[in-house]
């Protein structure tokens, strides 16, 4: 059994991760009080009796966390944006190439990667692996997303007020905390216009961007597109590619949970769009984190998901 203590397990992503570790048959969670969760002494002699330690935490307390590890052989998964840029740090997306699975692998120092971010990288990387998807072009991408991706206080707001919009834009001034890793990680020459929607829903994320032939560097049926979907994730035990134009009713935001991602085709040869949908509390954050210990400890990647 490995020890993982979960520094904020008492927020929403950490009380998602305490749910999995608690049904995982290899990993046993390390607890807090709630009442002493702020106690620097307490928390430093946890993090340092762990084998890994989950930092469910602002940016700046992820990194104040960091100085109260004492061993080099702690496995730190953290789950802000503290990290998600820095290459001393490994970037959590194993679906990103097979060298990226492999350095998740034996790393010590994991970023957890940004909902949005995982959703807009799963979406294009097919295109970008074949080079049909150039990195100069000026992408824009759509999220509708469930409150709780917006933690305890907006989650709140939600559920307590009858007179909440059915869906409101957020960060239209262009600067979300999500694109730097979607810029570095996507390997884009250009920031991408990225337009997010909070909706009335509690959990999941559809993610969706245009595409015109035109962009495309060789031509692309739609099924070719599904196709070449279907070969780049046909190893990802999570992804699950559907028929171009076969929604089944699903192409909503609106999840239950779970570490898996959808990708759909909708449109023409000449004009389509191509939809991510995952759950913003699933492989958008605490799935993911399950996902890349399993990894780490070199345990099946579907374990407790």
């Amino acid at each position: 059994m490995k020890n993982i203590y979960v520094d904020g397990q008492h927020g929403t992503t950490g009380l998602e991760i305490k749910k999995l570790i608690g049904k995982h048959p290899e990993f046993e969670l390390v607890e807090i009080p709630y009442e002493e969760r702020h106690d620097i002494g307490k928390r430093k002699t946890l993090i340092n009796a762990a084998d890994a330690v989950v930092l469910c935490l602002p940016e700046k307390a992820s990194q104040e966390a960091i100085d109260l590890i004492e061993s080099p052989k702690i496995v730190v998964v953290d789950t802000s944006t503290a990290f998600r840029t820095n290459p001393e740090w490994v970037y959590g997306l194993p679906e990103l190439s097979v060298d990226q699975k492999t350095a998740i692998c034996s790393a010590k120092r994991v970023a957890n990667p940004g909902c949005h971010a995982s959703a807009v990288l799963l979406g294009i990387l097919p295109l970008q692996k074949i080079g049909a998807l150039d990195a100069s072009i000026p992408l824009s991408f759509t999220s509708h997303t469930g409150y709780s991706g917006g933690g305890k206080e907006m989650i709140s707001m939600y559920k307590n007020s009858k007179k909440m919009p059915s869906a409101q834009f957020y960060a239209l001034e262009q600067q979300h905390k999500h694109i730097p890793e979607i810029v570095l990680h996507g390997k884009l020459a250009m920031r991408p216009t990225f337009m997010p929607i909070v909706c009335n829903y509690p959990r999941g994320i559809i993610m969706s961007f245009p595409i015109h032939k035109s962009q495309l560097k060789s031509p692309m049926s739609l099924e070719g597109i599904s196709e070449l979907y279907k070969q780049y994730y046909r190893q990802s035990p999570f992804g699950v590619v559907h028929e171009p134009n076969d929604t089944g009713g699903k192409l909503h935001g609106e999840t239950t949970g779970g570490n898996q991602f959808d990708i759909y085709f909708t449109g023409t040869e000449e004009n389509l769009v191509i939809s991510v949908k995952l759950d913003n509390l699933g492989k958008g954050a605490s799935g993911s984190v399950i996902q890349n210990l399993n990894l780490i400890f070199d345990l099946p990647e579907r374990m407790g998901l």
